[in-house]
C-alpha cells in the first residue's frame, strides 16, 4: 500500500487545538481506497506531500513536490507551486494567487463532513462557536448559560464538535469550520467576528460555494439575540462544491494508481530521523528539570519536557472511533 506523509496542524496544548485542522485523517481514512493508499502524518507542513485542510501555503516552500486538496491561503500574496498537483484549494482567490486554472477544483474539504460523520439529531439550539484564541473572552458567558443555545468549544476532536454542530438549528462561528461544517449540513450560519483577525480566509471560502450579500457579511455577539434565521439560499452552491471536490479525489487517486506518486516514497525514514531528534531534545529538557541551579529554569525544562513527550506520544495522532446516531463506527 502507498502511504503518504501528511500534515494538518496540531499542538500538544489542549487551549490550542482546533478541530478544523483535524478533520484531515477523518476525511482521508474516507476517501482513500482502503487498503490500496494510505497516510501518514508528519509533523511539519515542508516534510508533508499531501496537504488537505487548513491554511498553510503561506509558509510552505514553493518548490516541494506535494499534492494540495483543499488547503489555501492566509493573505493575498503571489505564490508558485511549480512542482505541485493542485487538485483542489480552498477558494478562487487561493487558485489566483497560485496562478492555477479552472481544472483545480474549489472548496475547504471540511464540506464533506457529512459524507464522513453522517447526521445528528437535531436539538433546536444556536450553536456558539469562536476561535481557540478568543474563548475566554466575557460576552460569551451570556449564551454559555442560556439553554436556548449551545456553547460548542473547538479545543476538542473533531467528530464531538462535528456532532453538535449538526444538531444544532443555526450556526453562529468565528471559526472558519464552524461556517464550513455547518454549510455541510444546510445549517443557516452567521460568520462572528470578534477580532481584527483577517478575512481573507473567509472570503476565499464564501467565493468557492457562490455565498455573498448578506450571506458573507460578518456581525456582533449583540446581534445573535435579534436575529431572525431564515434557509440558506446558497445550498446549490455547496452541492457544486462538493461534488466538485469529490471529483478531484477521484482524480488524485486515479493519477496516483496510473503515474504513481510525484515523489520518492522517501519520507517514512525521513520522519523517523526527526523522531530521534525530537527524543534527543526529550532527554535535554530532563538534565534542564533535574540539575538547572535556579527553580524557574527546572520548571521551564519540566515543561519542555512534557511537551516533547505530548508531541512524541502515538495518541497524538490516534482517531479515537466516531459513532454515528445508529451507534456505528465510521
Amino acid at each position: 500500500m502507498k502511504k503518504i506523509a501528511t500534515y494538518w496542524w496540531s499542538t500538544p496544548c489542549e487551549d490550542m487545538m482546533n478541530f478544523g485542522d483535524r478533520l484531515t485523517p477523518y476525511l482521508l481514512e474516507k476517501l482513500l481506497p482502503a487498503g490500496e493508499i494510505g497516510f501518514f502524518p508528519v509533523t511539519h507542513r515542508n516534510r508533508a506531500r499531501l496537504l488537505v485542510i487548513g491554511t498553510l501555503l503561506q509558509d510552505t516552500y514553493p518548490n516541494r513536490a506535494m499534492m494540495l486538496l483543499g488547503t489555501g491561503l492566509f493573505y493575498e500574496m503571489t505564490r508558485v507551486f511549480k512542482n505541485a498537483r493542485a487538485y483542489a484549494v480552498r477558494g478562487p482567490l487561493t487558485r489566483r494567487c497560485l496562478g492555477l486554472g479552472e481544472e483545480t477544483a474549489l472548496g475547504d474539504m471540511g464540506i464533506l463532513a457529512r459524507d464522513v460523520f453522517g447526521e445528528a439529531p437535531r436539538s433546536g439550539k444556536i450553536g456558539i462557536l469562536v476561535h481557540h484564541s478568543e474563548r475566554h473572552l466575557a460576552g460569551l458567558q451570556r449564551f454559555k448559560n442560556d439553554p436556548g443555545y449551545l456553547y460548542i468549544d473547538v479545543c476538542r476532536d473533531a467528530p464531538e464538535v462535528v456532532r453538535e454542530i449538526a444538531s444544532c438549528s443555526a450556526i453562529v462561528s468565528s471559526s472558519l469550520h464552524g461556517l464550513v461544517i455547518a454549510d455541510a449540513y444546510h445549517i443557516p450560519n452567521k460568520w462572528l467576528k470578534l477580532s481584527d483577525f483577517p478575512a481573507f480566509k473567509y472570503n476565499d471560502y464564501f467565493a468557492s460555494i457562490g455565498r455573498s450579500g448578506e450571506d458573507s457579511l460578518s456581525f456582533s455577539l449583540e446581534d445573535v439575540p435579534s436575529f431572525e434565521w431564515q434557509p440558506i439560499g446558497y445550498i446549490a452552491g455547496i452541492e457544486s462544491c462538493k461534488a466538485g471536490l469529490r471529483a478531484a479525489v477521484t482524480r488524485m487517486v486515479e493519477d496516483i494508481r496510473n503515474d504513481g506518486l510525484p515523489f520518492e516514497l522517501d519520507d517514512c525514514s525521513l520522519d523517523r530521523h526527526f523522531t530521534r531528534f525530537r527524543k534527543c531534545k526529550k532527554q535535554a529538557y530532563a538534565l534542564i528539570s533535574q540539575l538547572a541551579p535556579w527553580p524557574g529554569l527546572r520548571n521551564w525544562g519540566i515543561k519542555k519536557e512534557r511537551d516533547m513527550e505530548a508531541i512524541l506520544s502515538p495518541e497524538q495522532h490516534r482517531l479515537p472511533a466516531f459513532h454515528g446516531e445508529n451507534g456505528h463506527s465510521v
